[in-house]
């Protein structure tokens, strides 16, 4: 019995063993098969849906993407194109040991960890890295192989031309949308692929003579800026349109409001003189004067409290187009007088002169003028010869264009071949504009604007100089010299405008900062070198045809009462 006991009392303690081990397997199974599903479950979880979550950002971002069509000049040059990048993002949920990662990384490119830094302390699932890096960049970050550090396919906004054309075709942001130009203005069609390239109206070979014309003169005459256009007359195409100074649309990290500021479209200046063949094209349109009538302008002439002078004024008794050629303030005012405030308004108006220019591009602005109740006989004085009312260049020049191209009125555009208003309006009849043009072929030869003047060409042109305000009050010290003109002057095909910002007296301009110094010659320029480009034939001025056309039937006054005192 006692074996029996023993035995019995083993073979318990054998089962109790077993029952034991049984136990520490599941256990131990448990425990494993738990850590395992823990695993698999942070697999999933960073596979599934951490890293879903993560890549919606990147993978939509990717999808979406369309290379942005081209922007081309008008003859098919590209100005603006799409380049494919890579750009480089953080998953933050895989990102090892962020400090000494980050660390690594700005030793291998250049990247700003204190914003890095920022983003991972506060985001969870998708960080920028560094956005359009270049393909050495991305072999140093595959080189290091962090985790956490990935790529996405991406493009970049490309300008062949940097500065070149800078406020016309505008910028886009880092994700290539359009933010301003004519990157703005057509930004659904330049994204959508089924739309081609944006096709504008400049010329690439006359945008660079125009502006480095400009920026000749900018830097001669020590100005602060600049703008100078060139308009086709019969079908309103800006060809060329530059604006000083200006910025390069590639990298725009350091720029200054100044070099974004568009002067030919933002910009409201009053004009000066410039304004007067407009003032004498409603004098003789009206009716109210005739080519072979002449005014007395030997002493000032008073409006009020108001005394109306001449600047270096002739004196004497002026012809009509001597007062156009010397620019005379007080032959301008009574020819004014005759045409009235009500018809001034009128032709004013006509000329777009009183409405925001509607310019293809989301950088215009409106002009400023008196309102109608105090615009009386004073202001329709003032405003005869440039004073009183502040327009854009884009303004101006689309009013000189109507005046020289038998009296039509075209509205500027910016692309080559959709001008809506083509056809134009009439401002002036044709008899009116003859009279004009040869006028101011007058002033381009003998008058204000000699130095604008290129016989081979026929060139035709009004200069003013105009104080600027500065806080509400005219500064002496502070001038914008102009110049507005057309060629060939006979048969009027292109106007020109030029505006130097604030340009200093020097011995080069004799100590005259003003628009026959410092402007007219940058027409002159211009003209004898985007004439030939634009096959324009050299004019012979002894042609009799050409002097024909040129012959202004009307009693010259100034020599008369010069020599008779």
């Amino acid at each position: 019995m006692t074996g029996f006991k023993i035995i019995h009392v083993k073979e318990q303690l054998d089962c109790e063993m077993l029952r034991i081990s049984r136990r520490r397997v599941q256990i131990v199974f448990c425990a494993v098969l738990t850590v395992m599903l823990t695993l698999v479950l942070r697999i999933c979880d960073l596979s599934i849906f951490n890293f879903g979550e993560f890549h919606h950002t990147s993978s939509s971002y990717s999808k979406s993407l369309h290379m942005r069509n081209n922007i081309v000049d008008r003859n098919g040059i590209i100005l603006a194109s799409t380049l494919p990048t890579a750009s480089a993002y953080i998953n933050p949920t895989h990102f090892i040991n962020p400090e000494e990662s980050l660390s690594m990384i700005a030793r291998e490119i250049d990247v700003n960890q204190k914003e890095i830094r920022e983003k991972l302390r506060i985001s969870k699932n998708f960080i920028w890295l560094k956005r359009h890096i270049t393909p050495h960049e991305q072999q140093k970050l595959h080189n290091l192989g962090m985790p956490g550090v990935y790529f996405v396919k991406d493009q970049k906004r490309i300008y062949p031309h940097k500065n070149l054309f800078s406020h016309i075709i505008g910028l886009v942001d880092i994700d290539n949308n359009g933010i301003s130009g004519i990157e703005s203005s057509f930004n659904k069609s330049l994204q959508d692929p089924n739309e081609q390239a944006v096709q504008i109206s400049l010329d690439s070979k006359i945008q660079y003579i125009v502006k480095q014309e400009l920026e000749n003169a900018i830097t001669t005459h020590s100005a602060i800026g600049g703008t100078a256009i060139v308009m086709d007359v019969h079908t309103g195409e800006l060809i060329s349109i530059v604006s000083l100074p200006d910025f390069d649309p590639s990298n725009i990290g350091n720029i200054n409001s100044k070099k974004l500021f568009n002067q030919a479209t933002l910009g409201v200046y009053e004009m000066g003189s410039v304004l007067k063949p407009m003032t004498l094209a409603m004098a003789l349109d009206s009716g109210k004067i005739n080519i072979r009538e002449h005014f007395d302008v030997s002493t000032p002439l008073k409006i009020n409290h108001y005394q109306i002078n001449d600047y270096r004024g002739k004196g004497g008794f002026l012809s009509v187009p001597e007062v156009l050629m010397y620019s005379s303030n007080r032959g301008v005012v009574q020819m004014i007088r005759k045409v009235g405030v009500k018809k001034q308004k009128e032709y004013l108006k006509k000329l777009g002169l009183l409405s925001k220019i509607s310019l293809e591009i989301p950088e215009t602005s409106s002009p400023i003028y008196p309102s109608d109740a105090r615009w009386k006989e004073l202001s329709s004085a003032t405003i005869s010869f440039g004073h009183g009312i502040s327009m854009t260049p884009v303004h101006l020049v689309q009013a000189f264009s109507a005046i020289v191209n038998k009296g039509i009125f075209r509205k500027a555009t910016l692309i080559k071949g959709n001008n809506d208003e083509i056809e134009g309006r009439k401002v002036f009849s044709s008899n009116t504009s003859a009279l004009m043009n040869k006028m101011l072929r007058r002033t381009a030869e003998d008058g204000s604007a000699k130095k604008a003047s290129f016989n081979d060409y026929l060139v035709g042109a009004k200069t003013g100089t105009a104080e600027k305000i500065i806080n509400g009050r005219y500064n002496k010290n502070l001038n914008i010299a102009l110049c507005a003109g057309a060629f060939p002057i006979n048969d009027p095909k292109y106007s020109i405008l030029v505006l130097i910002d604030e340009p200093k007296p020097n011995k080069i301009n004799f100590g005259f900062a003003t628009g026959g110094q410092v402007s007219a010659p940058v027409i002159s320029n211009i003209v004898s070198r985007i004439a030939p480009i634009l096959n324009i034939a050299p004019i012979d001025t002894t042609d009799p045809k050409i002097i024909e056309a040129l012959y202004i039937d009307y009693q010259p006054m100034y020599k008369r009462y010069a020599d008779a005192r």
